[in-house]
């Protein structure tokens, strides 16, 4: 039983070293996505109640019109960088 369990360890262990040594594994990630071409079209976005996106631009109930603009630009903008769009709040 010991000694099943120690080769399985060494065998795991082996396989980390190995995947670490070897380039290709080591730095695999999610390729870059290309920037989409812009498209005309319109887009309902309604944002999670704890998105980080809306806890980072905030707004009050009484803030200014120039200000809540802002602020929609910016979330926007954020969403469209996460999906490789250019997006613009209306």
């Amino acid at each position: 039983m010991k000694s099943a369990r120690l080769a399985a360890r060494l065998a795991l262990l082996v396989l980390a070293a190995l995947a670490c040594s070897n380039p290709a594994l080591a730095q695999r990630s999610a390729p870059a996505r290309p920037t989409l071409a812009p498209a005309e079209g319109e887009v309902i976005v309604k944002f999670r109640a704890g998105a980080d996106t809306l806890r980072k631009r905030a707004l009050s109930a009484q803030a200014a019109p120039a200000a809540v603009q802002q602020a929609l630009g910016e979330r926007a903008a954020a969403l469209g960088a996460r999906i490789g769009r250019s997006l613009q709040a209306g």
